[in-house]
């Protein structure tokens, strides 16, 4: 079975989170929340992403990575890198198709 090759950098401007000072609960299931969103389903040329489950982060720090895994509506399952780029909000740096 050939994979395909798809890698997407910064695919997201910043998302901010609601509140002040998220936890790092709150930043995973947010990320969760926006993978499964139309706008990372049309980056990563899908129709959707689903079942996103996000680790979290070890702390919420600035420049903390998390990852998360998602299927994709091609039947393959992704891995996405994010990071956290401030106090309430994350971005997506890139997603590819798990081996």
């Amino acid at each position: 079975m050939q994979h395909r090759r798809l890698a997407v950098a910064a695919v997201a401007a910043g998302l901010v989170l609601a509140g002040c000072g998220a936890s790092a609960s709150k930043f995973s299931g947010a990320a969760e929340d926006f993978i499964e969103g139309d706008e990372v389903a049309a980056w990563g040329k899908q129709t959707a992403f689903i079942n996103a489950i996000c680790a979290e982060p070890v702390d919420t720090s600035e420049n903390t990575t998390f990852q998360c895994t998602a299927d994709g509506s091609d039947g393959f399952s992704y891995v996405f890198q994010a990071i956290i780029t401030g106090e309430r909000t994350f971005r997506i740096e890139s997603l590819q198709p798990q081996n």
